[in-house]
């Protein structure tokens, strides 16, 4: 993200910037950052951003369902590794980086343990093979982007 930030958005000149990251950093391995090396490149995105005169929203990644990505994306661990667990740092690290530079924060992470039923159910906000008919585990469902955009309009109008 951190070499396209120019390229895909800064160049539009947005008054606002949204990012929300983490997932690939955390647990993809054609894509592991560490946590330190995330949590840089957050801050050099921050500079970015407040460089080209924009205001910038911060977006924890949401939980994933690691039964089904493990086996989408082949990844060489057992089906029962807790994703999470890993994922959970990262998003911790957002959250450092953001109270240090003063920016807002939308708790995503937080908010979809709580209320995304992030399983196997047809319920969950994460796409899986019952509500999707695909194995995925990484991605919202439609509803899931609904709330996201609802979450992320609500902050927007708070932060702004």
């Amino acid at each position: 993200m951190l070499r396209r930030i120019e390229r895909d958005v800064l160049r539009h000149k947005p008054d606002t910037v949204v990012v929300e990251c983490g997932a690939n950093d955390a647990v993809n391995p054609a894509a592991l950052n560490s946590v330190e090396a995330y949590a840089d490149n957050l801050r050099k995105i921050a500079a970015q951003v407040a460089d080209a005169g924009a205001s910038l929203l911060l977006v924890t990644p949401p939980p994933l369902y690691a039964p089904e990505m493990i086996v989408r994306y082949k990844f060489n661990q057992p089906v029962d590794t807790d994703l999470n667990a890993v994922l959970n740092l990262y998003a911790e690290a957002m959250r450092e980086v953001a109270s240090s530079l003063e920016k807002p924060l939308l708790d995503v992470s937080r908010i979809l343990h709580v209320v995304g039923n992030v399983g196997p159910g047809k319920d969950s906000l994460i796409r899986n093979e019952a509500n999707s008919n695909v194995k995925d585990g990484a991605h919202l469902t439609e509803e899931g982007y609904r709330l996201l955009a609802v979450l992320v309009y609500q902050a927007l109008l708070h932060h702004n």
